[in-house]
């Protein structure tokens, strides 16, 4: 049996026989690993250049602000022209940030202005390609296989997020940040390589949105108006502005519940991040997604929050945070991929991009009032606060699914016009 039957017959990886899907994924697999190590090194530069938290805010705020604005426009673009040319402009752009920060730090120019400049134009060049990447997912395969295809690609961001800063961490401790953006510059050629080896008549284009006036103000009163993509957007909403703030609550948990450290930190977020790779792969080998299984998964994620926030030790928060990273990821994707499977194709990229633009927007929103709140009371109080509030969203999503019986079942994937074309 070949690797492509062998492929198609696996109920978890049968969109990578799709060799489209498999040249985007490979890249990605080398690509997100490098976004990630970048990342970090850009925030131990801004300590190295003598930065407190006020620079290490600055840099994050350039780097993933910017989506919270341009990201609809992105969309727009996205469906008015050809993703896969998108893509490969995002990339060399990419490739122009990483090399400028290599030269720059290697020759020790590398100062806080460079430094801040170089992370606006990677947080710029991101609010195309957050969304673009997960749009250009559901052309490269089958109608068929978008569901899985949407849960590998949520799964390999995941764990891009696992490698990627421990890899940069050893880097940093040998040779310093420089080798982080060297590494992460040398990466973008598998992208690159991928999207050029492509074959265009394989690939399952939507049909693209002519220019108008008033496109962005249009497409957001779709949204509004369409129950089936208002639901789950909703739920996800709410989910990550309460929720999605782990990056504030366990570093105080380990370190002011348990006395851990860093130490700590590593093995509670190690240990979600895993419970997030077995939801993304469930969500891929299930091949389906609809609100209930979302509303369903919410309950997962605040139960795990609740565990959390009760653990008597660290071992039992580590056990306790592979259900809550499960229930996290398998909220986002699923919300993700009803709205996008149930997207009219000419506004699929700006629907898309709304999904991005909520997600990055939760951090700093919810960022600050669960650290408030932590400061006040405790992590523990803050992870039961989160827990609670989830536990509400759940409702919320109960009776939205009942209201609109249709988006309780599951998605079905009909092969579009556009795709019998395409296959044809």
């Amino acid at each position: 049996m070949s690797r492509a039957a062998r492929l198609a017959a696996s109920p978890t990886l049968h969109s990578l026989a799709t060799r489209n899907f498999r040249l985007f994924f490979v890249g990605q697999l080398v690509s997100q690993a490098g976004t990630w190590m970048q990342t970090v090194a850009l925030s131990w530069a801004a300590l190295d250049l003598g930065g407190g938290g006020l620079a290490l805010g600055a840099v994050t705020a350039l780097q993933f602000g910017p989506g919270l604005v341009l990201s609809p426009y992105g969309g727009v673009l996205i469906d008015r022209f050809d993703t896969r040319r998108l893509m490969i402009g995002s990339q060399l752009a990419f490739v122009a940030v990483a090399v400028a920060l290599t030269a720059a730090s290697f020759s020790g120019v590398l100062g806080m202005p460079a430094l801040l400049a170089l992370a606006l134009a990677f947080g710029v060049v991101n609010a195309l390609d957050s969304p673009l990447r997960r749009v250009i997912v559901s052309e490269l395969v089958p109608p068929a296989d978008q569901v899985n295809a949407i849960g590998l690609n949520t799964t390999l961001m995941t764990a891009s997020r696992v490698f990627g800063p421990a890899l940069a961490g050893g880097l940093i401790a040998v040779g310093g940040v420089g080798w982080c953006f060297l590494v992460n510059a040398l990466s973008y050629p598998a992208v690159l390589t991928g999207l050029l080896l492509m074959r265009p008549a394989e690939m399952y284009p939507t049909p693209r949105s002519e220019r108008a006036p008033g496109q962005l103000r249009a497409g957001l009163r779709y949204l509004a108006g369409e129950p089936v993509l208002r639901a789950p957007l909703v739920v996800m909403t709410l989910v990550a502005v309460f929720g999605y703030q782990m990056e504030v609550t366990l570093p105080l948990l380990a370190d002011e519940t348990f006395g851990a450290g860093a130490s700590g930190f590593t093995v509670l977020y190690a240990a979600m991040s895993a419970g997030a790779a077995a939801g993304g792969l469930m969500m891929a080998r299930r091949n389906v997604a609809s609100l209930r299984m979302v509303v369903v998964n919410t309950w997962v994620f605040a139960g795990g929050l609740l565990a959390l926030a009760l653990a008597p030790h660290l071992l039992v928060a580590a056990l306790v945070a592979l259900p809550a990273g499960f229930g996290a990821i398998t909220v986002l994707s699923g919300a993700a991929t009803v709205v996008q499977v149930h997207a009219d194709p000419r506004r699929r990229g700006l629907t898309v991009a709304i999904v991005s633009m909520v997600f990055l927007g939760s951090r700093p929103v919810g960022g600050p009032v669960a650290g408030a709140v932590a400061d006040a009371w405790g992590p523990r109080t803050a992870l039961a606060v989160a827990a609670t509030l989830c536990a509400g969203t759940a409702a919320v999503g109960v009776v939205m699914s009942r209201r609109h019986a249709a988006d309780a079942g599951p998605v079905a994937v009909p092969e579009s016009d556009a795709g019998r074309a395409a296959a044809a």
